[in-house]
């Protein structure tokens, strides 16, 4: 388990509302038992009850920093699209008994431009579209060049 501060600002992400939740170290517990002793540490979310947890009991990812989200967020939905995309090669193959093997790399990359990633210039933020129903979204100022 990684060390953590109390006092220390943590960030986890949410599946079911692909939301980034910042959480709070408000105690780091020692416990010493026939085993061993374990260490653990209770966290405070920033909901109306200011609910405290064991951080083991959280389900989603633990983020010491929100750059380190944002890379982690950015490699799934990567891998997501990936997956789509070997999907839809088997797909065409097995429907249109096509080799997509053979295809040219060079003509089925995707230049993005400022102005192609997203019509909506009033809008601030990018949707991506993960498939299963869910829908990412990032700032298009977290987006470097």
């Amino acid at each position: 388990m990684d060390r953590y501060e109390v006092g220390q600002i943590l960030y986890t992400t949410s599946k079911s509302s692909f939301k980034i939740i910042p959480v709070l170290v408000i105690e780091e517990v020692t416990r010493t038992t026939i085993k061993g002793t374990e260490k653990t540490y209770m966290v405070c979310f920033p909901n109306e009850n200011k609910t405290v947890v064991d951080i083991n009991k959280i389900k989603g990812e633990i983020f010491k920093t929100t750059a380190a989200v944002q890379e982690y967020l950015i490699e799934n939905t990567r891998q997501a699209i990936q997956e789509l995309v070997k999907e839809a090669h088997i797909i065409e193959s097995d429907a249109f008994g096509t080799d997509s093997s053979k295809k040219d790399t060079e003509s089925s990359k995707v230049i993005y431009e400022k102005n192609l990633v997203q019509h909506d210039s009033q809008s601030d933020i990018i949707k991506v579209d993960l498939g299963n129903g869910q829908v990412g979204r990032i700032s298009k100022t977290q987006i470097k060049p």
